[in-house]
């Protein structure tokens, strides 16, 4: 039981996503026979689309999903009106007119990146089939998106929602938590050589949680913006985990070699005792990030006479709010 309990709590998030798609997607689908448009699939899909990990997450996809079908469908409809189809080499020609502009406005501003993918399928599609003229086409296809998008938000925020707070607090404490592992690793002083390999290993794996962390930060702004949630704003607690990977990296190159055993004899000590409090310190924030608690946590001093050390121990601050 206990081991079905753990497995649940880990899988908990992608469970609850799982469910938030299935519910959007037989909302849409009930929606596409009860409208009963010529490519309702399309509303399907996007409900599927917009419904994202998160509530902020579904904000951004359906944001970019309509701003970037609404640029394309009114660009693709003026190309399809007056483009011949019956010569594919002058065709090809309005092909490059219509899909250039739009590829260029996706480049610059990414939140538009659907809107050469919805070109392509105005002059690609199937519009003649469906009898329909190019604005008629466009207006379906916008029509689609946005129902599809509307569905995909409600379901996001009254379907087991999800706040992007909550899934950066967790990832944040993840990453402490290797932070208090690297530093024991890189302050044992008294080895004779530094394990080069794990602490590459730890580097990497965090250099991948900040860069997801930073998504998901977005995604918690965005949510502030739209009045979505009162969690505080994300910026200080990633600044501080950007900060304390500095830390890490400096001491890494200060013990890169390892220490005369002299200063070896003299340092140990007081470094095991700073490097134990310190890694007590970064896992007390990372609880407290995963129990939604308030932290305040500063190093005291180490019991040691040594200036240097003394001074380091009072440097390493960690306040989380």
């Amino acid at each position: 039981m206990n081991a079905l309990a753990d497995t649940f709590t880990k899988y908990k998030p992608h469970l609850r996503l799982t469910i938030r798609v299935t519910v959007a997607a037989l909302v849409a689908y009930a929606a596409m026979h009860m409208l009963s448009t010529p490519q309702g699939y399309w509303l399907v899909f996007t409900a599927i689309l917009v419904t994202q990990t998160s509530v902020g997450g579904s904000v951004k996809a359906a944001v970019e999903r309509m701003l970037g079908t609404f640029a394309g469908a009114a660009w693709g409809a003026i190309i399809c009106t007056f483009a011949p189809h019956e010569d594919p080499y002058i065709f090809s020609l309005w092909v490059i007119l219509a899909l250039a502009p739009t590829s260029f406005l996706a480049a610059v501003k990414p939140n538009f990146k659907i809107a050469p993918i919805t070109v392509a399928i105005m002059l690609f599609g199937n519009a003649a089939v469906l009898n329909m003229s190019p604005i008629t086409y466009a207006e379906h296809r916008v029509l689609d998106i946005g129902f599809g998008c509307i569905i995909g938000l409600i379901v996001s925020l009254t379907v087991l929602p999800s706040r992007a707070h909550s899934t950066l607090s967790s990832a944040a404490a993840d990453v402490l938590k290797t932070y208090a592992d690297l530093l024991t690793r890189l302050l044992e002083v008294a080895a004779s050589q530094l394990d080069y390999a794990a602490v590459e290993t730890a580097h990497t794996k965090i250099r991948a949680a900040i860069t997801r962390l930073e998504g998901v930060g977005d995604e918690a702004k965005r949510e502030r913006k739209h009045r979505l949630t009162n969690e505080p704003d994300p910026d200080p607690l990633l600044r501080m985990i950007r900060r304390l990977r500095s830390d890490m990296v400096i001491i890494g190159r200060a013990v890169v070699l390892p220490l005369p055993k002299p200063a070896v004899d003299v340092l140990a000590p007081p470094l095991a005792a700073l490097s134990q409090t310190a890694a007590a310190a970064l896992n007390a924030a990372a609880d407290a990030l995963k129990t939604d608690k308030t932290v305040k946590i500063r190093l005291r001093d180490v019991d040691a006479d040594q200036g240097p050390v003394r001074v380091l121990a009072l440097q390493v601050p960690l306040e989380s709010p």
